[in-house]
């Protein structure tokens, strides 16, 4: 469930850059862009089909992760089409690799499990008139009932000017939340997230 749902900062102006010249709007329900909701079920996929040794999977998994030009995110993230690979191959060394040139710009990932009441910050960059999305989902299987993950999303520029406001706060439990906004201009922004819960949750980050 969404609790607070698809945050979008919509430019008012083609100026140079003035903080209070950005408007968040709140839609809720917003539905997962169509690639990122591929690239968590083709993750998803992925995992289970390791869990399971099942080599051909793995494989598969793979190359449809090479398709769409996914790429880790962040430090300490893994390179999940490398990793299937090396597994699928271990188990079944037969197993013939379908050569694919992926995409030259694809959607970028972060797996992690984030320990009770710990943050992480990422910063990636977005680009002026690209519309900007990213979405978070939990991959523990369970609903989280009092919500304690928490994204938060803010302009680095206007957090050192003192001007800084999020241009998108999540939190969510079990179900994928998804953030879309149209920067005004480019900048590099601060992607946190929060576990104020009680237990370590796993996630799955996904942005453009």
């Amino acid at each position: 469930m969404i609790t607070a749902g698809l945050g979008i900062a919509l430019s008012v102006s083609a100026c140079q850059p003035d903080h209070k010249q950005t408007q968040n709007v709140e839609v809720a329900n917003a539905p997962l862009p169509q690639i990122h909701a591929r690239l968590l079920d083709i993750i998803q996929t992925g995992d289970q089909a390791k869990i399971e040794k099942n080599a051909t999977a793995m494989a598969e998994a793979a190359l449809a992760l090479s398709r769409i030009g996914a790429k880790p995110l962040g430090e300490n993230t893994p390179d999940l089409a490398q990793e299937w690979k090396a597994a699928a191959t271990a188990l079944q060394p037969g197993l013939q690799e379908v050569a694919y040139r992926g995409r030259v710009k694809g959607p970028a990932y972060r797996k992690k499990i984030l320990a009770a009441g710990a943050t992480e910050i990422l910063q990636e960059i977005y680009y002026a008139s690209e519309k900007a999305e990213l979405s978070l989902q939990t991959l523990s299987g369970k609903t989280i009932s009092d919500q304690s993950l928490e994204l938060s999303i803010v302009e680095q520029a206007g957090n050192v000017m003192g001007k800084a406001e999020a241009v998108c706060t999540l939190k969510l439990n079990a179900e994928p939340a998804s953030c879309q906004w149209l920067p005004l201009w480019t900048a590099k922004y601060n992607i946190t997230i929060t576990n104020h819960g009680k237990s370590p949750v796993p996630y799955l980050l996904v942005t453009n």
